[in-house]
């Protein structure tokens, strides 16, 4: 059987890309019945002679490469599902994803700001009280410099290529750390919180987490994500002011040249988007969803 089912991952698994660590995480099932299987591995067949049962003669087995397959376990075996596993095709892959990838889409509609991790209570209106304190600003023009950065922010969110990419790099240099929490404040995180961060970074797959990513921010080119931009900007602002030698970004100052005003607004969406790329990049997407 060449094909089984991720019910984490809501994709078609090719044994040839499976590994044994990966048929642990990954909870794989039949395509046709649903029951659980397991991974035969690639295995190298010596050429030898043998004795045919039949004729009772010497013949000779060429040597050979015997690709990794999935198989049902003993006595949940089924030709129908293994005849049905040669059914399946490309066009049959693709439309098993678009199905799953619809369905999380649809939970993005209605939940994306909790899986991201906004916190109404701490983030709402953010921007608007840490620029009108540090400048002394009047409520109107507060909220007009608000919106000309909410634009400008979510123009850059807009770079999907650029975006993904950081995500990726984000990833694969964390899980190539001894001690990837030495990259992070972690002061207010629990014990529990750590230990299930460090085990699921342990566990996740960077390909298949980077297409989870993929669709997360296809989401924001949506009217439903336009409709909640204000509360993605708030979420990557209270982020990037979290280290405070970042407040400085947000001082005007005394009639500051053209030059060093647009380098310090560039400043801070650079750092909005990064710690927004971040939150994509470590969100357990599967585990929001189920």
């Amino acid at each position: 059987m060449r094909y089984a089912k991720s019910l984490l991952y809501g994709i078609i698994i090719d044994a040839v890309d499976c590994s044994y660590r990966d048929y642990a995480n990954w909870q794989l099932r039949c395509p046709k019945c649903g029951e659980p299987v397991y991974l035969i591995g690639a295995t190298k067949r010596t050429e030898h002679a043998r004795l045919a049962p039949k004729s009772k003669q010497i013949v000779l087995v060429k040597s050979a490469e015997i690709s990794p397959s999935f198989a049902h376990f003993k006595g949940l075996a089924d030709e129908s599902c293994i005849n049905f596993n040669n059914q399946i095709n490309q066009s049959y892959i693709n439309k098993f994803q678009s199905i799953n990838r619809e369905q999380r889409l649809k939970v993005y509609n209605s939940r994306f700001l909790e899986i991201i991790g906004y916190d109404k209570k701490e983030m709402r209106g953010c921007f608007f009280r840490v620029f009108k304190q540090i400048n002394k600003l009047d409520n109107k023009t507060t909220k007009k410099a608000e919106k000309q950065v909410i634009d400008s922010f979510w123009d850059v969110v807009y770079d999907l290529a650029t975006f993904q990419g950081g995500a990726r790099m984000i990833l694969e240099n964390l899980k190539s750390e001894e001690n990837p929490l030495s990259r992070f404040d972690v002061s207010m995180a629990s014990q529990e919180v750590q230990h299930k961060f460090l085990d699921w970074l342990k566990t996740v797959d960077t390909d298949i987490q980077i297409m989870l990513v993929s669709e997360a921010i296809a989401f924001l080119k949506t009217r439903a994500a336009r409709a909640i931009a204000a509360e993605i900007f708030e979420l990557a602002f209270y982020r990037m002011i979290f280290r405070k030698d970042n407040l400085k970004l947000l001082q005007v100052g005394d009639k500051p040249t053209m030059e060093e005003e647009d380098e310090q607004y560039r400043r801070m969406i650079h750092l909005m988007i990064v710690d927004l790329t971040e939150i994509f990049a470590l969100t357990d997407w599967v585990g929001a969803i189920q």
